[in-house]
């Protein structure tokens, strides 16, 4: 945290800025692998508090066949197959603890594809248009002048990371009227996707 002065002449000035620069960049190293490590807490804890809701609801399923709450063959059914689905929901999030893991260890291996961003961008709406008339949700799509329309990118990994945004759009959204809007922009270096939705946050 202290700045070492540029001062002096010749190899002596050279020396201070060297270190100067130096400290700076170790600075800026420490603060970034502590952020990434705080990310990194935070991830396994948020999941598992989340694996702890579907467990405990299995479990209460369960028990509730053994002790006989469930006493006709139709209750029966309606408890397992909720308990499945909770099942099928646990997978995911163990599916994301992995991936995770091996982003972590650098070992996941992405396969980059050039591809039109717009026309994926559409195509993502058009395969989640059942499930948004299902929930009401009204999506707009916003395209700022694009001229470089393609990008190289993994679609099957970056559709996952689209798909999770869009669950947790709805999952937290309590709006009578739920919106997803999506908005394509180009900079300088990059085109940005931006998703807003009308939820809590």
């Amino acid at each position: 945290d202290s700045i070492i002065v540029e001062e002096g002449t010749g190899e002596l000035l050279e020396l201070c800025r060297a270190l100067e620069q130096m400290r700076v960049k170790l600075k800026e190293s420490v603060y970034l692998q502590q952020k990434f490590d705080d990310n990194r807490s935070f991830l396994i804890s948020s999941i598992s508090h989340d694996l702890r809701t579907p467990v405990t609801s299995i479990k209460g399923y369960i028990e509730g066949i053994i002790d006989g709450v469930a006493n006709t063959e139709e209750k029966q059914k309606q408890y397992l197959l909720t308990a499945h689905r909770k099942t099928e929901l646990m997978n995911s999030m163990i599916d994301d603890l992995l991936l995770f893991s091996k982003l972590d260890m650098k070992q996941l291996p992405f396969h980059l594809r050039e591809i039109n961003v717009i026309a994926y961008i559409e195509d993502c709406m058009t395969e989640h248009e059942t499930l948004f008339q299902e929930r009401g949700v009204k999506t707009w799509l916003q395209l700022e002048q694009i001229n470089v329309q393609t990008v190289q990118i993994d679609p099957e990994r970056f559709m996952r990371v689209l798909q999770n945004v869009i669950d947790n759009a709805l999952l937290y959204n309590d709006k009578e009227q739920p919106c997803i809007d999506f908005m394509l922009r180009e900079t300088y270096s990059s085109i940005v996707l931006e998703i807003k939705d009308n939820g809590n946050g």
